[in-house]
């Protein structure tokens, strides 16, 4: 190869190439290192590369081709740049002599700024997403599709009291006793297979032995290429609150006994007292007595029903709201009731409603209700209906409906003919989980009972779902 075609092939090459002795003396570069020096090439012979490259007197500290001089090997460092404000990286490879003295090294110097920065924009990112995630006060994992932990915020270590420089690479067999690793497992398996997102509760061990009920969210994140490369997981510790739950359950329980107890004794009572005024108006002679004794017995019965009626909301807030079949709730509170001769129209369709468990009973009562006071009735019918961002239950009859003094006081506790709490109870129960029960009927043309559902407290089922 003569020194022409030589020449052509060095100043082609796009990195900053340059010859340079012992002396620090530049004796050639090729044509990216002059237009990059804003010099010719012959310009720059003889003159030291730390004056016109760095602007110094001397060598800087971090010169590659110092350390070559030293212990004639190859060497090569990122070099920051203050003049230009640019990254490089910096290599010099030496030329040996036959006697091995280096006589002049190869000097080749890249542009890394771009890459630099963006390797700086990757370092910033996840410093901040560390410290988001460390900010959030739920416990939150990531890991790979083998199951080895990538990384974790605070709240997670300081629950399985492991730090997170410790849990790097291993898996959840390495940091849960075995009963409770082998549940976690199998969702992960499951969910690589499936996709999506997943919640469920479990159970995991804390550093101090205690253990802790928590729900357990996770979801599947993808690669570049989309396919799954893990799972991340955001845990809410509800330790404290299901205690909490338990013991107020608990104590509902025992006051719904003790309730029991004391509604059988006071019943036990009413009826002892029945029998005694009957006796007691059979004996009696006197007129004016007469009537005290027939009122006496009119307001013992209507206790009677007043503490017959508390047995069947005794439960109330026992058990926790649970999703239900609005159709299979009417159509159960129908059964309950003598309803011939009535048309009753369930147009609820495929929606479940998130409710107190005795919701059932607000129906069984609009129901008995337009028996006990709509008069001469043929037609109830349960429609539902959306709202904006709602879900309206709407219940109607044909009966005599409900006068517009009435309907001031309609949901009052102890107003009405019967016992005058059926309506009140029947809102407290919707209210648990925040629905609203309103009277829009008119006068005389039947009742029109709205009960507002909000939304999230709502979904729509498939329609080939049997509930009993």
């Amino acid at each position: 190869m003569d020194n022409t075609e030589w020449e052509r092939i060095f100043n082609a090459i796009p990195d900053m190439v340059s010859l340079i002795g012992p002396d620090h003396r530049i004796q050639k570069v090729n044509t990216a290192m002059a237009d990059h020096l804003g010099v010719t090439p012959d310009e720059v012979i003889g003159m030291h590369c730390f004056e016109i490259v760095h602007g110094t007197s001397n060598p800087i500290v971090t010169c590659p081709h110092t350390a070559l001089i030293l212990d004639k090997k190859e060497h090569a460092s990122e070099i920051y740049n203050s003049i230009n404000q640019r990254f490089y990286h910096v290599s010099c490879t030496p030329l040996f002599t036959s006697d091995e003295s280096p006589v002049v090294s190869i000097h080749i110097i890249r542009d890394i700024t771009e890459q630099q920065q963006r390797e700086n924009k990757i370092i910033a990112d996840n410093a901040f997403i560390q410290l988001l995630m460390d900010t959030i006060p739920n416990p939150i994992f990531y890991k790979d599709t083998e199951g080895r932990y990538l990384g974790s915020n605070g709240a997670w270590d300081t629950l399985i009291g492991v730090k997170k420089e410790e849990i790097l690479g291993k898996t959840v067999h390495d940091i849960l006793p075995e009963e409770f690793a082998h549940e976690h497992e199998i969702r992960d398996t499951a969910l690589l297979i499936t996709g999506g997102s997943v919640q469920y509760e479990a159970q995991i061990p804390g550093p101090d032995g205690k253990i802790h009920d928590i729900i357990m969210n996770k979801a599947v994140f993808s690669n570049e290429t989309g396919a799954f490369a893990g799972i991340v997981g955001i845990i809410i510790d509800f330790t404290d609150r299901k205690r909490l739950e338990n013991a107020i359950m608990e104590t509902n329980r025992k006051l719904s006994i003790l309730s029991s107890i004391t509604r059988h004794d006071i019943l036990n009572s009413i009826t002892a007292l029945t029998g005694y005024l009957e006796f007691s108006r059979e004996k009696c002679t006197s007129p004016e007595q007469e009537g005290f004794l027939s009122k006496s017995a009119q307001l013992t019965s209507i206790i009677q029903r007043q503490i017959e009626f508390t047995r069947m909301y005794q439960d109330v807030g026992i058990k926790p709201p649970e999703w239900q079949l609005l159709s299979g709730l009417i159509g159960r509170a129908m059964k309950s009731l003598d309803l011939t001769g009535i048309n009753v129209e369930n147009k609820a369709g495929c929606i479940e409603i998130y409710a107190e468990p005795l919701i059932e009973k607000v129906f069984f009562n609009l129901m008995e209700n337009s028996l006990r006071h709509g008069g001469t009735i043929s037609r109830i019918t349960v429609t539902t209906e959306n709202d904006r961002d709602s879900l309206k239950i709407i219940y109607t009859d044909d009966g005599s409906g409900i006068s517009e003094a009435d309907k001031k006081r309609l949901f009052t506790k102890g107003f009405g003919k019967n016992t005058g709490l059926g309506l009140f109870l029947s809102r407290e129960i919707l209210a648990i989980t925040k629905m609203t029960i309103t009277e829009t009927g008119i006068p005389g043309n039947g009742v029109r009972f709205e009960i507002s559902v909000s939304s999230g407290s709502y979904r729509m089922v498939p329609n080939d779902i049997e509930y009993t």
